[in-house]
């Protein structure tokens, strides 16, 4: 879409590439085109770029990044503080405005919550029958469709785009640990070059590069099912985004080979008209029957609804 602007609107269009697998090539690969960008962008707007801000921002950026890791590091527990409907709803700030200090702010607060929400065991729904994990987009024009679990008292537990703005250092064998922060790792942060140096050694441990190169793809969507103690769970068809869905039907048939019972359905992420909630529903209910849940019964699913 940003070509089709530059070419029918005249407005200066700049392509990052961003290669999936991290070397010290590809790292200086990428941060010489955002260098050479930073440049580009400072003829065409005849402003002055503002490398202050640049430096302020990246060092937050790392910071926010942490604790996000951590709090869902934390969702592991039995009981989870938090299910996939409150972490979905939770990342938000860190999807546009994660360089600002109000966000740092707000996962600080975030933080200590869930610290304390796991040390007192208070659970994301109060029950957890079953722990699921979801495997890519939810239809962002029918969101509810991460509740229906809950109508059986379980849970979806685990996300890995969920994951993605959170700083990891991800083992051989695909376990997810919390990644040192910025000051132990000794990397500085003075100026513009050790800036967006900075930002693309971030951006090479966030956990949602593996979803788009199938090797590692492979090895975290089994690892993932097994670390945070889910039983089975559902992968979502998505034709709206092509890159998540590199060899997803490959880790469909690694789950189930390693005991996950899995479900699917298709959708557009972002097309209404790809989609069928009556369809869709009735195979997730049928998924979930299969697996030997029942509905809990009205008087149970309306005073949790009341709590909520």
């Amino acid at each position: 879409t940003g070509q089709l602007y530059s070419d029918y609107l005249g407005i200066p269009y700049v392509c990052i590439d961003l290669p999936h697998k991290a070397t010290p090539r590809v790292k200086d690969y990428v941060a010489n085109q955002l260098l050479e960008t930073i440049e580009r962008m400072e003829k065409i707007t005849v402003k002055k770029y503002d490398d202050e801000k640049l430096i302020e921002g990246t060092k937050i950026e790392w910071k926010v990044e942490w604790l996000w890791a951590s709090i869902q590091i934390q969702t592991q527990n039995i009981p989870s503080p938090y299910d996939l409907r409150n972490t979905w709803s939770l990342r938000m700030p860190l999807l546009s405005m994660r360089d600002r200090p109000e966000t740092l702010r707000y996962l600080e607060m975030l933080y200590d919550e869930t610290k304390y929400r796991v040390q007192n065991q208070i659970s994301a729904r109060g029950m957890e029958r079953m722990r699921l994990f979801f495997e890519g987009f939810p239809p962002y024009y029918y969101i509810q469709v991460l509740k229906q679990p809950q109508e059986y008292g379980a849970i979806y537990i685990i996300n890995s785009n969920n994951m993605a703005a959170g700083l990891y250092d991800i083992q051989p064998d695909g376990t997810y640990l919390v990644g040192e922060p910025l000051e132990k790792r000794g990397i500085p942060v003075r100026n513009r070059e050790e800036a967006i140096r900075a930002e693309v050694e971030l951006r090479y441990h966030r956990g949602h590069c593996a979803t788009w190169y199938a090797p590692a793809r492979h090895r975290d969507v089994v690892k993932r099912a097994q670390d945070w103690h889910c039983d089975a769970g559902v992968i979502a068809l998505d034709r709206g985004c092509h890159g998540y869905q590199v060899s997803i039907m490959e880790s469909k048939m690694l789950l189930q080979e390693a005991g996950f019972p899995v479900g699917t359905f298709e959708h557009s992420q972002s097309d209404p008209r790809e989609f069928s909630e009556a369809q869709t529903v009735d195979r997730l209910e049928a998924f979930f029957e299969s697996l030997g849940l029942t509905k809990l019964g009205a008087a149970t699913a309306e005073k949790e609804e009341a709590e909520e």
